[in-house]
């Protein structure tokens, strides 16, 4: 009988035992939940929090944890007798081991949350977590002091990109503004959108032929002028969206060399956060077989852009770039806004059946 080759009857042993092992199971206890939406004065229109599965041996889970166990999560009114209405959607697994957890809720929960992270049956980590009251849903108008709301969302206290940006306007000129950009950007073939912020009411006008983009940047003006008071005039135009995506995926991400820039370039890092090519994209085949004969180093590099980008881009920090943005913008004006011809109000939403009360004292409003 033919003896088989030591390096294969090794081989053969060890997928034998590996399929004999049993895997590691989730550890409800070990596992780690953290996030804003742990904390009831983060007021976003999703809230959300994360959570690393974590086996009993206390390593984290890198990809999905075995079997049919679901994670799941109970949102609820701390007191028996307050109805209010929370959507709790599914976790959605990040294929890493990790799961976002969301929940919007459309009523304000006076008396507070209760917050239940489950695997099966069993808590995770230190659930329940208890929210006390109030806990406003995001279409509440609560304004409160725009420095307390920096620090609850723990926003950076500097931006580099927003202070280079800005480093060419030590002046805005608000009528040489209104007077020269609609002949450059406001033909047919324009996109702008101008904006006015007077008493916290939004009020717009939109110039060119594809502005449909302003139902995000309504949205976000919404928002922020429901949790502070300010006054600012802003003339915008839409970014490009297809990178943050890339970041956020499994996948290594090859950039090529490029003038434009989004607010979260400057702390990204050629050969750890992606691959840079040419703008000519004359190395682009030579980065690609790199990446092939570099596997591992390619994945370390994937990974790391993911990290990154879940850090800069999470929902709050959008949040905190938009107020510092507003704020530098409103201190360099030259003249206060005015509601000009042709604009219209921007309405906040509104929701007769969500009950609002806000327990915050009135801030004195800030004229940015």
């Amino acid at each position: 009988m033919r003896r088989l080759p030591r390096a294969l009857l090794l081989l053969r042993l060890a997928l034998l035992v590996a399929e004999g092992a049993p895997e590691a199971l989730v550890s409800a206890p070990r596992s780690l939940v953290w996030g804003p939406g742990l904390q009831a004065a983060v007021v976003l229109p999703v809230r959300y929090f994360y959570l690393q599965a974590v086996n009993s041996e206390g390593q984290n889970f890198t990809r999905a944890p075995p079997g049919q166990t679901p994670f799941k999560v109970v949102v609820k009114s701390l007191s028996p007798k307050e109805l209010v209405r929370i959507h709790v959607p599914k976790p959605l697994d990040r294929n890493d081991g990790t799961f976002l957890m969301r929940y919007r809720m459309y009523e304000t929960a006076n008396e507070g949350l209760k917050i239940e992270v489950l695997y099966g049956d069993e808590h995770v980590a230190q659930s329940p977590y208890i929210l006390k009251g109030p806990v406003y849903h995001e279409y509440c108008e609560c304004p409160e002091n725009p420095q307390a709301w920096q620090k609850t969302l723990s926003c950076p206290t500097k931006e580099p990109q927003i202070t280079k940006d800005f480093a060419s306007f030590p002046s805005i000129n608000l009528q040489q503004m209104l007077n020269e950009v609609p002949k450059r950007f406001g033909d047919e073939r324009g996109a702008v959108v101008h904006y006015t912020i007077v008493n916290n009411h939004i009020y717009r006008r939109s110039l060119g032929k594809y502005t449909d983009f302003k139902m995000f940047s309504d949205e976000i003006l919404l928002s922020l002028t429901r949790k502070y008071k300010y006054q600012v005039n802003v003339d915008g135009t839409v970014a490009a969206y297809r990178y943050p995506y890339l970041m956020l995926g499994d996948s290594l991400v090859l950039k090529q060399d490029s003038p434009y820039y989004e607010h979260f370039y400057t702390a990204l890092e050629p050969w750890k956060h992606y691959v840079p090519i040419k703008r000519n994209l004359g190395d682009l085949l030579e980065k690609v077989k790199w990446a092939k004969e570099n596997d591992e180093e390619a994945k370390k590099i994937a990974k790391e852009g993911q990290l990154m980008a879940r850090d800069l881009l999470q929902p709050h920090r959008l949040y905190c770039y938009y107020y510092q943005v507003l704020q530098k913008y409103a201190e360099r004006q030259s003249s206060k806004p005015e509601v000009r011809d042709g604009m219209e109000l921007v309405p906040q939403p509104e929701d007769s059946t969500a009950i609002c009360q806000c327990h915050r004292e009135k801030p004195s409003r800030e004229e940015l």
